[in-house]
């Protein structure tokens, strides 16, 4: 497996693979120490306000039974590994970006880049702008390393099953839907998943 920071992703294997699963966790990193925080001014709760709080405790017992579990430790408002790498926000990345950025993405233009700009209700996460050599840092040290190791997940449980589902797990905003909900079913609007299989899930869940 390609190698990881263990201060930055966690990667928790099943003793023995039982199932065609891959858990990943994107958004759950609570480590709000200086290395993530140096260059901000918002209190604990704001910088929290774009975590998937606790989702990782969630699937934790994913290795258990019988699928491997990649989380990211390291705060999504220093890097989020669940956008494109190339989706460079130039209202926060100072000087020219690289040929092929995306900077005019929904994602960058609401201010969650790869590298966020924006909490929930729009408040700044950094007082300055950083240089692209800072973003690409953070690139190299935790987005690269977690789709290098999510792709030879998915690659591993291919060749043992067949076939791969990936969980991609995240928490949703409470208090703006007009019923409560307990569980939400993503599929890229039908592009991630076939149809059928979220139609079961749903049913499992409803049940």
């Amino acid at each position: 497996m390609p190698s990881l920071d263990p201060t930055l992703i966690s990667l928790a294997r099943p003793a023995k693979p039982t199932l065609p699963l891959v858990v990943a966790v994107p958004h759950a990193g609570r480590d709000y120490g200086p290395r993530f925080t140096a260059n901000t001014s918002l209190g604990g709760h704001q910088l929290r306000l774009i975590e998937d709080a606790f989702i990782d405790e969630l699937a934790g017992l994913a290795p258990e039974l019988g699928a491997p579990l990649l989380v990211a430790l390291f705060p999504r408002i220093w890097l989020d590994v669940n956008r494109d790498a190339r989706e460079l926000d130039p209202l926060l990345i100072k000087g020219d970006l690289p040929q092929g950025s995306l900077t005019a993405t929904n994602n960058v233009r609401s201010g969650l880049g790869v590298v966020p700009r924006l909490v929930t209700g729009g408040h700044a996460i950094r007082q300055s702008p950083l240089s692209f050599a800072e973003a690409e840092e953070r690139l190299k040290a935790a987005w690269h390393p977690y789709h290098d190791n999510l792709a030879q997940l998915t690659q591993e449980t291919k060749n043992r099953f067949g076939r791969c589902l990936l969980i991609d797990c995240h928490s949703m905003p409470s208090g703006r839907e007009a019923e409560p909900l307990d569980i939400v079913l993503g599929d890229g609007f039908g592009s991630t998943a076939d149809a059928g299989l979220v139609e079961e899930a749903e049913n499992h869940f409803a049940g």
